[in-house]
């Protein structure tokens, strides 16, 4: 289990998790539990999606933003969109951006707002960031777009503007195909994208929506998925769901024993500005029971097998002595009603 840099994590909540870790290891459930992941949306298209999001700010010189750019421009949005994706007045986040249909650089008082503070290379590769991207040469489409509302998040607008460090520590497994001279800024979508899709979906991928055999083993698949994660973008859980929903007699049987639940405002597994830990890290002031913790709702569904029907995840306070309960934000349990 490892835990996320800058994180004031005492000993004592390491030896906790750890003892968790352990039991759960050696519990045998037929059970499946994923946290914010990559199934829904594949693992060997999520990285090229690296690769679109890496481009647009490297490509050009002077198009990389800095925190206080990224942070500016998310506050931006968060104002702008706020009540539209069903938030309210006050949350710091944007609780439902899927529901965003626009190009947010298309909308005429975003881009004067943009124009105050970002220069026209920055605005343009955000332009690009927000852009469905598609295949150069067929114009099939790739990858969902970035969603608004996660700009200033660990993994966001910063991270991928380093190209340096982004292209160390990002892209391993195109390492494993392409060799250890891999550039993600020469990365042909047309040409190598079956060539990452052949080698690694095999091994690192799970895109069958017929989960009937895991049903009849008995399996629970919990999935939990952050409004405010830079990387995995939620719809991608939903448009699963949908697929598996269409195979299997309707929503209303994948529900028998699948549940995703979407932490507003909370980023890739923890952190953000809404939600900061739902039970994924194991601190002490989450509250240790299956409303609030994502391992207990497992445990509890599968050992007894009481669905959850409601999760609640926590805003943490970082302070010199460790992470400190805060608030408590109910998380949207899908299909949303």
């Amino acid at each position: 289990m490892a835990f996320p840099r800058n994180i004031p994590t005492s000993l004592a909540d390491q030896r906790v998790v750890s003892r968790r870790f352990r039991k759960h290891r050696d519990i045998r459930w037929t059970t499946m539990a994923l946290l914010p992941c990559r199934r829904p949306m594949t693992a060997s298209v999520f990285m090229p999606g690296l690769c679109i999001h890496g481009s647009a700010f490297t490509k050009i010189r002077g198009r990389h933003l800095r925190k206080k750019e990224a942070l500016r421009w998310n506050q931006c949005l968060v104002k702008h969109y706020r009540s539209f994706c069903g938030g309210k007045e006050e949350d710091p986040y944007l609780t439902f951006p899927d529901m965003i249909r626009e190009n947010p650089m298309e909308n005429r008082e975003l881009a004067a707002e943009a124009e105050t503070f970002l220069n026209a290379a920055q605005r343009e590769a955000l332009r690009e960031l927000y852009s469905e991207f598609t295949d150069p040469v067929t114009g099939d489409k790739i990858i969902a777009h970035f969603l608004p509302g996660s700009e200033s998040e660990n993994l966001g607008l910063v991270s991928i503007s380093d190209k340096e460090k982004f292209a160390k520590e990002f892209f391993y497994p195109f390492r494993w195909i392409f060799g250890k001279d891999f550039d993600f800024m020469r990365f042909d979508f047309h040409r190598d994208l079956p060539k990452a899709i052949e080698r690694l979906s095999p091994v690192m991928d799970a895109t069958d929506p017929d989960l009937s055999a895991f049903r009849e083993a008995g399996g629970k698949l919990l999935l939990i998925g952050g409004s405010s994660d830079p990387i995995i973008p939620y719809p991608g859980y939903m448009d699963y769901l949908e697929k598996a929903a269409a195979v299997m007699g309707g929503a209303g049987n994948v529900k028998t024993f699948v549940r995703f639940f979407l932490m507003p405002g909370l980023a890739h597994i923890f952190g953000g500005k809404g939600v900061t830990d739902c039970g994924a890290v194991g601190l002490k002031a989450v509250k240790r029971d299956p409303e609030h913790d994502v391992i207990c709702a497992m445990e509890q569904w599968a050992e007894k097998g009481i669905a959850p029907e409601r999760m609640t995840g926590t805003r943490l306070k970082m302070t010199l002595t460790g992470p400190r309960h805060e608030e408590e934000i109910e998380a949207g349990l899908y299909p949303w009603g």
